[in-house]
């Protein structure tokens, strides 16, 4: 009788006990996904900046206009040759621009000595032309160009 009162008393003594709190490792939950801030590309642009109102040239790499805060990017250029009846060639181009504010982006083409408006900035195309570029084998255009706010 003695073992059955002792064998008792451990199993009460064992389910009146707290019970044992088991830390699991591993895994955290995900924290709230936290609101992401706006980028600033025109902040994080690293190349040349111009003014607003001054002629520059636009080759190959984009350049930020300063004022209106927009990236301006020369896609390409295309060329119309024609000639006159007494045999001279005269050549015009239509230069197309990337015009970016912010992250929206528009495409534009511009004739030479006319202009085009995007994100209520003025693009004047003053004079185009190429150049050739001896390490890639090829003609890289240029465009002389200037960008009033409206």
């Amino acid at each position: 009788m003695y073992k059955l009162v002792l064998s008792l008393s451990l199993v009460l003594a064992a389910c009146s006990a707290p019970p044992v709190k088991k830390e699991v490792y591993g895994p955290h939950l995900p924290d709230a996904p936290r609101p992401q801030k706006e980028t600033d590309y025109f902040a994080e642009f690293r190349g040349d900046h111009h003014p607003t109102g001054k002629v520059f040239r636009l080759q190959g790499k984009p350049v930020a206009v300063d004022g209106p805060n927009v990236i301006l990017t020369l896609v390409k250029s295309d060329w119309a040759t024609m000639q006159t009846p007494g045999g001279k060639e005269h050549r015009e181009a239509t230069a197309q621009f990337l015009v970016q504010q912010g992250a929206e982006g528009h495409t534009i083409s511009v004739n030479q000595n006319d202009d085009g408006v995007a994100f209520n900035v003025r693009i004047t195309v003053k004079a185009a032309g190429e150049d050739y570029n001896k390490a890639r084998l090829d003609y890289l255009p240029w465009v002389d160009c200037q960008v009033d706010a409206l």
